[in-house]
């Protein structure tokens, strides 16, 4: 338990950590050729991965923002971060298209990126419901 106590005292930091991390590493996969590493075989769409990806993304940015606040998130702000994270996206997208590593912007990315930030949106919002009512409960 000590260590879990000790973690939960770090958090915010714990947070963004994950934040950063992911979005470096979602930013490495998206602009690099990754043909050189060992290939994993699973049955996945691209679209779906990018949908993964970014819902994850998503998650881990709100989580962050709402640990760094002391009051919840209101909605604009929430927005704001999905805004900020598709434009995000669409950066990545443009720069696959102009750097030389054998990589090309698509627009069904962009939408698949989309849809993953609305989702992760929503699956923040419903982990901040359950937390708040277990904290009610308690």
């Amino acid at each position: 338990m000590p260590v879990i106590k000790n973690l939960l005292k770090h958090k915010k930091q714990i947070l963004l950590i994950l934040a950063i991390g992911w979005t470096l590493l979602l930013t490495v996969l998206s602009l690099f050729s990754i043909s050189d590493l060992p290939k994993i075989k699973f049955n996945a769409s691209d679209k779906l991965i990018h949908t993964l990806f970014y819902l994850v993304l998503a998650v881990v940015w709100l989580f962050y923002f709402d640990q760094k606040k002391e009051s919840a998130l209101k909605n604009k702000f929430i927005i704001a971060i999905g805004v900020f994270l598709f434009i995000y996206g669409i950066v990545i997208e443009v720069l696959q298209d102009v750097l030389p590593y054998r990589r090309t912007a698509d627009i069904k990315d962009m939408i698949a990126n989309a849809v993953g930030i609305l989702i992760g949106i929503f699956v923040f919002k419903i982990i901040l419901r359950k937390l708040k009512s277990l904290k009610t409960e308690n």
